[in-house]
């Protein structure tokens, strides 16, 4: 059976920018309603080291915004737990050594990833981490335990040979970043990360496409959204130094719009005709008859404003696929206790 398994990264903008209440509450909830439509859980990935900075300015940000923002995440978070929703641990290390001044976030290292720390303090981000999680979620449930993570500042790739240990230390059964055209994928949906069969790598499902494939109406609205907010500047990533004269700006476009990519499975950014031919893909793709194979679908709450395209997605895989008993909505945490009875 194929085990849809709904991820929203649950974050403000990577370099600080963005309101909580914008940019994480109201979007979350709008999903959130959404899924409990058509009774599919999501899972949320707990941006932890942003929270845990909110928490640590605390007093300022309550001054500045008139509200708290680790109070606001806190109430939802343990809302959507108590009817079902999974919460699972996401961690972006720029945020570790952020503050706050001035009505802004400065982040000291704003791409730093987990990897440039030393073994001992990657074990404490992601022990620190899961203990914060956990420590909200047994607020509801007491015997609740983080077992999935996601990492960022990195490429789509799988966890990093660095952080095994600490996983394997922290009981964090499952890492999902890389895409599914990884080399390492198979057609169980996730592959092992090391030779005890421990720890798993379950990819975020995608296809890969020429680069113009990007260039979708909703991608675009997604990009130029994020410009309004953020710091970074929205481009084809080139170096302007480099690629000054009309000829190397032509080869980089034509690398840009026709080297092939690996286009992620995103509620926030496809309509729901493309979410469905993703879910088709899998259906080919996989063996789900003899094997539950997780399928990973990512979205970010900053980045949503589809909620139909989302509702009619859910609609048809519900009575396409679940009714039928070939695809079933689940979470990270369901997953886990599969791969424990195996």
């Amino acid at each position: 059976m194929l085990n849809i398994i709904l991820t929203i990264d649950y974050e403000i903008f990577g370099d600080g920018a963005g309101d909580v209440k914008k940019h994480i509450i109201k979007p979350a909830d709008k999903i959130l309603r959404i899924c409990d439509k058509y009774s599919a859980p999501l899972t949320i990935m707990f941006e932890v080291n942003e929270y845990q900075k909110f928490v640590e300015y605390e007093s300022e940000l309550v001054q500045d915004l008139g509200y708290s923002p680790a109070k606001e995440m806190k109430n939802q978070v343990l809302n959507a737990y108590s009817k079902g929703h999974d919460v699972q641990l996401h961690i972006h290390p720029q945020w570790i050594d952020a503050e706050y001044k001035n009505f802004k976030w400065i982040m000291n290292n704003p791409e730093q990833p987990i990897t440039e720390f030393s073994k001992k303090m990657i074990n404490q981000i992601i022990q620190q981490g899961k203990k914060t999680i956990e420590d909200i979620v047994c607020e509801v449930d007491k015997k609740y335990s983080v077992c999935a993570m996601r990492l960022t500042n990195l490429p789509w790739v799988e966890a990093p040979i660095e952080v095994h240990d600490a996983m394997k230390q922290n009981g964090i059964y499952y890492h999902s970043l890389a895409v599914s055209d990884s080399l390492k994928n198979n057609n169980k949906g996730l592959w092992n990360l090391d030779s005890e069969k421990e720890i798993f790598e379950i990819p975020i499902h995608s296809i890969t496409m020429p680069g113009f494939k990007r260039f979708t109406w909703n991608r675009i609205k997604t990009a130029l959204y994020r410009k309004m907010y953020t710091r970074d500047l929205v481009s084809l990533n080139f170096d302007k130094n480099k690629y000054q004269n009309k000829k190397n700006l032509a080869s980089k476009l034509k690398n840009v719009l026709f080297i092939p990519q690996a286009l992620k499975w995103d509620f926030c950014k496809q309509s729901s005709t493309e979410m469905l031919k993703f879910l088709d893909d899998a259906m080919a793709r996989y063996d789900h008859v003899n094997h539950n194979v997780p399928l990973i679908m990512i979205g970010h709450s900053k980045d949503f404003f589809n909620s139909n395209n989302l509702d009619r997605f859910l609609k048809v895989t519900k009575n396409k696929y679940c009714n039928d008993k070939t695809a079933v909505f689940s979470t990270m945490s369901k997953c886990c206790v599969i791969q424990k009875n195996r």
